[in-house]
C-alpha cells in the first residue's frame, strides 16, 4: 500500500496560499503532484485499488491514463465531507465522478446527487469512531483541570451553532467551545469560553471525557444529519445530547444512549436536567458506548463494508 498526499498542505506550507486562491474559485492546485505520483505508481507495476480522499485535485485525464494501464484495478472515491458544498466542490471532482467504479459517501443527501452526476455506483456509510483515540480515558488532575467544562462542543465556528452556545451562556450555563476560526464570533459572554484551538488526536478523547454533556451539533451550511462528532462522544462513553435528526435517533436510542433536542427551549432544559442528574447521565453515556461496541460503529467495521462492496464491483 502506498500513500499519496493529495489535499491540504499545512499552513506555514509556502504552498498554502496557491492551494488556498485555487480552492476559493474551485480549481485547487496539485501541489503535491499527486497526479503525477498516481501515473508513476501505476507503471511500477499491478495496483488493485486506486482509493482516493475527496480528489479535489486529481484530474480525470489521470484515472483514464491509468485506467488504460490497469483496466482491472477497482477505482473508489471516498468523502467524509459533502462534496457538492462551494467550499469543497472543484472541477476535477466534478468531472471526475463518472470515471470512479465506486463512490463512497457518509451523507445520506449525497447519493442521489451523486447518481444523477454520473455515478456508477455509490455506497452510503455511517461516520466511525478509531478505538485507538476514541475511548474512555483516565485523566489526570491537570488534564481534568485544563478539558473540565459542563456544556461542551468541538469543532468548527458557524455563526448559528455560536448564536445557540451564546444563549446557553445568557441562560446561566458554563460552556467550553474548542475548534477552529472562533475568533470570528463578534459577541463575548463570560460564561462563553471560546477557546480558539484544534485538539488533536487524544487531547480531542480527553476534552470529551472530561465534559460533563458534550453537543452534537450540525452545520446548517454542510446539510448534516449526523457528523463524526456523534460517533466519536459516546465512544469515549460520554453523553451526548445532539440534534434530533433521522439519522441521529436510528444511530442511538433516545433516552437510552444519548439524547436529543429540537428547539433551544428543549436544548436548555436537557442541559439543566441532565447536570442535576448525574446518575441518569452516566446511565445514558454507558448505554451509548455499548451502542458503539456492539453496533461495529468503529472504522474497521465500516472498512470492511466498503470492502465488501468493492468486491462485489
Amino acid at each position: 500500500m502506498t500513500h499519496i498526499e493529495a489535499e491540504l498542505p499545512p499552513r506555514r506550507d509556502p504552498r498554502y496560499l496557491a492551494y488556498w486562491l485555487g480552492h476559493h474559485i474551485a480549481r485547487p492546485p496539485d501541489v503535491f503532484a499527486a497526479n503525477s505520483k498516481i501515473k508513476r505508481e501505476f507503471r511500477r507495476g499491478r495496483t488493485d485499488i486506486l482509493w482516493i480522499d475527496k480528489g479535489r485535485s486529481i484530474r480525470p485525464g489521470t484515472l483514464r491514463c491509468v485506467r488504460r494501464r490497469s483496466p482491472a484495478a477497482k477505482f473508489v472515491l471516498y468523502s467524509a465531507d459533502n462534496m457538492f458544498t462551494s467550499h469543497n466542490r472543484s472541477h476535477r471532482f466534478l468531472r471526475g465522478i463518472p470515471l470512479y467504479d465506486l463512490h463512497v459517501t457518509t451523507k445520506s443527501f449525497s447519493v442521489d446527487v451523486l447518481r444523477e452526476a454520473g455515478a456508477a455506483r455509490v455506497l452510503c456509510v455511517d461516520k466511525a469512531f478509531d478505538p485507538k483515540t476514541h475511548r474512555p480515558l483516565e485523566l489526570t488532575a491537570s488534564e481534568r483541570e485544563r478539558y473540565d467544562s459542563d456544556i461542551g462542543f468541538i469543532g468548527v465556528y458557524e455563526r448559528e451553532i455560536a448564536d445557540l452556545l451564546y444563549g446557553l451562556a445568557e441562560a446561566g450555563l458554563r460552556v467550553v467551545v474548542w475548534g477552529a476560526y472562533w475568533d470570528r464570533y463578534p459577541r463575548s459572554h463570560p460564561r462563553l469560553e471560546l477557546r480558539n484551538e484544534w485538539l488533536p488526536g487524544l487531547d480531542y478523547s480527553k476534552a470529551i471525557n472530561a465534559t460533563r454533556i458534550n453537543l452534537g451539533l450540525l452545520r446548517k451550511s454542510s446539510g448534516d444529519l449526523h457528523t463524526a462528532r456523534s460517533i466519536e462522544i459516546p465512544a469515549c462513553r460520554a453523553f451526548m445530547l445532539g440534534k434530533r435528526t433521522d439519522e441521529h435517533v436510528r444511530l442511538f436510542e433516545e433516552g437510552e444512549e444519548a439524547e436529543f433536542f429540537s428547539s433551544f427551549e428543549e436544548l436548555l432544559s436537557k442541559c439543566r436536567y441532565y447536570l442535576a442528574h448525574d446518575v441518569e447521565r452516566r446511565r445514558i453515556a454507558e448505554g451509548g458506548y455499548r451502542r458503539c461496541i456492539e453496533g461495529r460503529y468503529d472504522v474497521h467495521s465500516r472498512l470492511t463494508t466498503i470492502l465488501e462492496e468493492i468486491e462485489r464491483v
